[in-house]
């Protein structure tokens, strides 16, 4: 049985409030098997607090703050 997948598109979402519950358990599960580390999450693996996180990566995306 061929078990890959191939993929045409690719949707990103920007975190938000709305999506922290969706976060915590996205981080939970990846260090409950042992991945200590979420690449591509703007440091989301090392941060304490969902909310300061995600202010930190409003800031680092604002085209006027660049």
């Amino acid at each position: 049985m061929n078990r890959e997948v191939y993929m045409d598109k690719i949707l990103l979402i920007r975190p938000s409030e709305d999506l922290e519950s969706k976060a915590v358990a996205y981080k939970r599960e990846h260090f409950e098997y042992g991945e200590n580390t979420i690449n591509g999450s703007k440091m989301w693996d090392k941060a304490e607090d969902y909310r300061i996180w995600l202010e930190t990566v409003r800031k680092n995306t604002d085209k006027d703050r660049l």
